[in-house]
This record gives structure tokens, sequence and C-alpha cells, in this order.
């Protein structure tokens, strides 16, 4: 798109010098000659702008082209994040459950230690009542 307005601008140089020419009286070939250089070195100027010009496309292409790849990569690591996060989290669950189960056993153990405790306890006292008591 912008080669054919560059190449447009490039063929209404010429006219429009072709123009005016058409319209001033006849020039000497001195001033035909000036006039002609000038108009080639409006071109060559146009040209310049024009290659500039493509050249700066390239570049802004080439940009955004690496520009793609970045944000391709930072999705596959935001990706590769997200399925990281998803298997920690169902670690971090598992490792959950797997504490909850060790604290109920735990405290069945608890409780059975302080049954038994009191089964000792019981035990001991009735011993030393015997003991204790007269004969």
């Amino acid at each position: 798109m912008k080669r054919i307005l560059a190449l447009a601008v490039l063929l209404l140089v010429p006219v429009a010098a072709f123009a005016q020419t058409v319209e001033t009286p006849i020039l000497t070939v001195e001033q035909a000659q000036q006039r002609a250089q000038h108009a080639r070195e409006l071109m060559t100027a146009a040209e310049r702008k024009v290659r500039a010009a493509e050249k700066k496309e390239q570049a802004a292409y080439k940009d955004l082209e690496a520009a793609q790849k970045r944000m391709e990569d930072a999705q596959k690591r935001m990706e590769d994040a997200q399925r990281a996060y998803e298997e920690a989290k169902m670690r971090a669950d598992q490792a959950t459950q797997a504490s909850r189960a060790v604290q109920t056993e735990f405290d069945q153990a608890r409780a059975k230690h302080q049954q038994e405790y009191q089964n000792l306890k019981r035990a001991h006292d009735a011993a030393e009542a015997a003991r204790n008591a007269p004969r």
C-alpha cells in the first residue's frame, strides 16, 4: 500500500512539473535543464523518503513479529505456571487430607492413652486401697 502511494507520488511529481511547463511560455534550454534538474532532485528526494519509509515499515514488522513471539512465549509460561499451580494445589489438598487423617489418628491414640491412663490410675488406687486396708 505504501509502495503504491510512493509510486503515485513519484509519478505525480513529473506530471506536476510537466503541467507547470505547459502553462508557462517556451523556456530556454538552460531554463528547461534547471527545471528538469530540480524535478529530478525532487524525485530523488521522494525516492529516498520512500526507501526510508520502507525500512521503517520493515523494522516495524520485525518488531511486531518479535513482540508476537514474546507474547506467545509469555502465554506458554503462563500456561505452564497455571499447570504448576494446579499441581501444587492438588498436592496441598492431598497433604491437607493426609494431615487431617494423621490428626484423627493422633486424637484417637490420645483418647486411648487417656483411657488406659485412667484404667492404670484406678488399678493403682485399688492396689493402694487393698494394701492399706485393715487386716
